[in-house]
Parts: C-alpha cells; sequence; structure tokens
C-alpha cells in the first residue's frame, strides 16, 4: 500500500524537526561550555605562543592523524560485513570527528558518540546487527589494546621506576576496570546475552526512545535475535584484528606522540615512555567522566602524572592545557559544523534527492 505524497512530507519534515532539535540541544551544550571556560581556552590560546612553531605544526599534524587511523580502524572492521563499497575515507573522517564531539560534550562513557556513529553506518544499509557487531567488536579490541599498554607500562614501572607508587596504584585500577569492561562486552556479544539485553533496553522509556529514532524506517530492529560472536569472528577474520589492534596501539602513541612533541616544542624533552605513561594514565583517571571531556580530572590527572615522572610543575600543566586545546577545544567547532552539514545530508536524502 502506497503512503500519500502528504504524508511522506510530513514524516520528512518531522525528521527534520527532530534533527533541528538534536542539532539545536548540542550547539546550546558547545556553547555553555566555550562560554563558561572561555578563560581558560584564551589562556590555552596565550601559551601557544610558547611553543616553537615548527614542533606546534608536528603536533597539530599528530591530532589530524588520530582522525584518520581512526577511519581506517572502522573501514577495515567494516569490510568483513561489506558486500559493495566501504563508506568513503573522508565521510568516516568526518563521522570520527562528530562522533568526538558527543563523546566530549555528552558525559556517557562513549554511549552518544557510538550512538553517532550508529546512526551514519546506517545510512549505507547495514543491517543493526552488523553495526552493534562493529561497534562492540572495536570496543573489545580498544579494551585489548589499552590493556596490553597498561600491563607493558607496569612491567617498565616495576623494573626501572620503582617510586611510581601512585602510578602503579592507577595502572593496577586501569587493569581492573578494561579486564571488567571487555568480560562484560565478550558477555553482551553471545546470541542469548545480546537478547536479552536488547529486549531489557527497550523496556526502558528514554532508551526504548532513543532505539527507536535511530532506527526508524530501517532495518535496525530487524533480526534481534541474531549476534556476533567476538571469537568466532577472531577465527574468520584473524588479519582484521590483528590489523585494528595495531592501528589501536597506533592511535595511542599518536597521542603521546602530541605530548612529546609539545615538551620538544617548549624546549623540555621528556622521553617517549614518560608521555604514554601520563596519557594512559590519565585516561584511566578519567575514564568515566561526570564533566565533558572529563574537564578538570583530565587535565589535574596528567599534569599530576608528569610531575611525578619528574616534569616540572607548571611546565606539565603548560604542557597538559596546550595538548587539551588540540585535542578537545578545536575539535568542537569542527564537529559541529560537519554535524550541521550531516543533517543537511540526512534531510536531503529523506526527502527522496539523491545524494552527489
Amino acid at each position: 500500500m502506497e503512503v500519500p505524497e502528504n504524508n511522506k512530507e510530513q514524516q520528512t519534515s518531522g525528521k527534520g524537526n527532530r534533527s533541528l532539535i538534536w542539532f539545536f540541544a548540542v550547539f546550546v551544550i558547545v556553547f555553555i561550555l566555550i562560554l563558561y571556560y572561555f578563560s581558560s581556552i584564551r589562556k590555552d590560546l596565550r601559551l601557544l605562543q610558547e611553543v616553537n612553531p615548527i614542533w606546534l605544526i608536528v603536533a597539530i599534524i599528530c591530532q589530524l592523524l588520530t582522525y584518520f587511523i581512526s577511519s581506517i580502524i572502522y573501514r577495515t572492521l567494516l569490510r568483513p560485513f561489506s558486500s559493495g563499497d566501504l563508506p568513503p575515507v573522508q565521510e568516516v573522517v568526518k563521522a570520527s570527528v562528530v562522533a568526538l564531539l558527543f563523546n566530549q560534550t555528552i558525559p556517557s562513557a562513549g554511549i552518544s558518540g557510538n550512538a553517532f556513529f550508529f546512526r551514519f553506518l546506517d545510512r549505507y544499509h547495514y543491517t543493526r546487527n552488523q553495526i552493534l557487531s562493529v561497534i562492540l567488536i572495536e570496543l573489545l579490541i580498544f579494551y585489548a589494546a589499552i590493556e596490553l599498554l597498561i600491563v607493558l607500562l607496569f612491567i617498565t614501572c616495576l623494573i626501572v621506576f620503582h617510586s611510581f607508587y601512585w602510578i602503579k596504584s592507577v595502572l593496577i585500577t586501569g587493569m581492573i576496570v578494561y579486564l571488567l569492561l571487555a568480560a562484560g562486552i565478550l558477555v553482551a556479544s553471545e546470541k542469548k546475552t545480546f537478547s536479552h539485553l536488547y529486549a531489557s533496553l527497550l523496556r526502558i522509556k528514554l532508551t526504548k526512545k532513543i532505539i527507536s529514532r535511530l532506527s526508524k524506517n530501517t532495518a535496525i530492529l530487524k533480526d534481534t535475535s541474531q549476534s556476533v560472536s567476538f571469537f568466532s569472528f577472531f577465527k574468520q577474520h584473524k588479519y582484521v584484528v590483528w590489523k585494528v589492534l595495531m592501528l589501536q596501539l597506533l592511535l595511542f602513541v599518536t597521542d603521546a606522540l602530541t605530548l612529546y612533541v609539545l615538551y620538544l616544542g617548549m624546549g623540555h624533552p621528556v622521553s617517549a615512555w614518560i608521555a604514554l605513561l601520563a596519557l594512559i594514565s590519565a585516561q584511566i583517571v578519567s575514564i568515566i567522566p561526570f564533566l565533558p571531556g572529563g574537564l578538570i580530572v583530565y587535565e589535574g590527572s596528567m599534569s599530576f602524572f608528569f610531575a611525578q615522572a619528574g616534569s616540572p610543575v607548571g611546565l606539565a600543566i603548560v604542557v597538559t592545557m596546550i595538548y587539551r586545546l588540540l585535542s578537545f577545544w578545536f575539535p568542537i567547532p569542527a564537529g559541529t559544523y560537519l554535524y550541521r552539514r550531516w543533517l543537511k545530508k540526512s534531510r536531503s536524502k529523506e526527502g527522496g534527492v539523491s545524494p552527489a
């Protein structure tokens, strides 16, 4: 039975209005953040003058590389589920920036960013099961990568640096937390548990509304009895898993390299190992942020760990603030702009206009 044209127009208009509401909500959050932390941002911008321009450019390139690496990770994981062409690299890079915007502005332990990526992949007609499988597998490999780094850093602390008591405690805590998170992902990826979890989410009014909005007029709600076991995926696609693991490790190394380069730019080099140690330790402390982007907690913990490793406190604070300017504040306007463009393109497709 055909849907009348006026009903189609009303549905498209309704979706457009909801998209505008979502964009307005994100814009308000971003505006409040910038307004509230304006003095801090202005101070961070002044601090950029203290960094050698060449090393500052290298640091910016390192941060841009993180988005490119993220896009390769998702495209690599999508390949086993794709019968045709993969989403273009440039589109996945843009989606990575927007996902960062949601993760930074809406504290949700990464759920908000994955929710956007869910919608992004849905535009390429992947099924609900495929999208959730990609997200779960990506999270599990991410936890495996950071767990591997934590273990290596902890062993190095035991053998080389015997005085890092606080850092050792944080690393032990990180091992436990990420093991629990990985175990949760493994349990959730199994067929019966997955179906039960999905059914439980649908019983909650708020999550049911979110899921239904994300999945309207798509195949996302179909085949709820299906799931992908990570173990079967690993057996069938070992190369993909190992490649993504290496890329996740490279992602952490690139972030640590940004910190290392900033210290070089300030004329006070630290070892690359110390930069990686401070980065991972701060990541552990702010794993479940109570403020957007783990503000204050992240900066304070990273500065503390650099100071514990022997860096002058003032220098540690300056480098941390510049790093957060590059990795947190600068991407927010870009993410807002790209999200707005994505909404316009989505409304064009829903209205029956073919994408360019």
